[in-house]
């Protein structure tokens, strides 16, 4: 039975596919999006991570970490030295409120299955199921295999949400297996692919291609486009030109526009990470702005 490196296990999803579902997030990406609102996700090994707002500042962690990690200022700051730690979760151990956190755990294909099973019920009277994120789940191919066939034989419900960065074999592998795709569309050009995410533009556009085509070919499933916008960055109608042509693939049943939101800025900071400043600057869009952005992919 494989193990994975789960990130984190979400019930109850609404957000992931149809019905209600669980979403279960793999740990590692192949893309570092500028504006990730899981950075925690990028990583592929296990990591600290500290809630400032429940500190109560009693320094047990300090007491409690051999590697001299926590250091509480004068000024009443807590500074985490991210680098010092090896993770040994003493101080999540010694800590009262649940500030420190270790993110990231192996799970075996079978733990994670029997979370799943607690809500089939859901799943059979919404039509939902179970959607395998990240991170980037394809990261973990042969562990994302043994849970979407896992799930098949169960009969339920299975997506994959992906970037689609990654060996064409390792995206061939799960058709068959996988009900929906959901699948991101970030860059407009090579250069800005480069700039705000990282990653193979070409890659990804021959990876939906392909994807689209043996789908149809075979009748073996759906893909969900997955849009980003970022004000400033890809909010050009140049973008949003290719996401009206990409919708031309048969497979391709929908289209999600999902416009730059601040919500998860403040975990980039928990887990070490610096957030970017010229992201730090984007505001949400209006829903005049969204508005004009939908109409420009009918």
């Amino acid at each position: 039975m494989k193990r994975g490196m789960i990130m984190d296990i979400l019930r109850g999803s609404v957000h992931d596919g149809p019905g209600i579902r669980t979403t279960v997030f793999l740990k590692g990406c192949t893309l570092h999006c500028l504006w990730c609102h899981n950075p925690e996700g990028i990583q592929k090994n296990p990591q600290l991570r500290y809630d400032d707002k429940k500190c109560i500042r009693c320094k047990k962690c300090m007491e409690a970490c051999p590697n001299g990690v926590h250091i509480m200022e004068e000024e009443g700051r807590h500074k985490v030295s991210f680098p010092l730690c090896i993770l040994c979760g003493k101080c999540v151990q010694a800590c009262p409120v649940n500030a420190l956190s270790i993110v990231g755990h192996k799970m075996t294909s079978g733990e994670v299955l029997g979370l799943v099973k607690k809500d089939m019920a859901f799943y059979q009277k919404t039509g939902g199921g179970v959607t395998l994120s990240g991170g980037e789940p394809l990261m973990q191919p042969d562990f994302a295999l043994e849970l979407l066939s896992g799930c098949q034989k169960l009969g339920i419900h299975t997506a994959i949400e992906t970037a689609g960065n990654v060996p064409w074999q390792a995206l061939e592998a799960t058709i068959g297996l996988t009900d929906l795709y959901l699948f991101d569309y970030k860059a407009t050009t090579g250069k800005m692919q480069q700039k705000y995410t990282g990653g193979s533009r070409e890659r990804i556009l021959d990876n939906l291609s392909r994807l689209c085509s043996v789908l149809m070919e075979n009748q073996a499933g759906e893909v969900w486009l997955r849009c980003p916008v970022i004000p400033g960055v890809n909010d050009r109608k140049e973008h949003f030109r290719t996401i009206r042509r990409l919708k031309e693939y048969g497979a391709v049943k929908k289209v999600e526009l999902m416009p730059y939101h601040e919500l998860g800025t403040y975990k980039w900071e928990q887990v070490g990470m610096t957030y970017d400043p010229e992201m730090a600057d984007k505001k949400m869009p209006s829903k005049e702005e969204i508005r004009y952005w939908e109409s420009l992919i009918q």
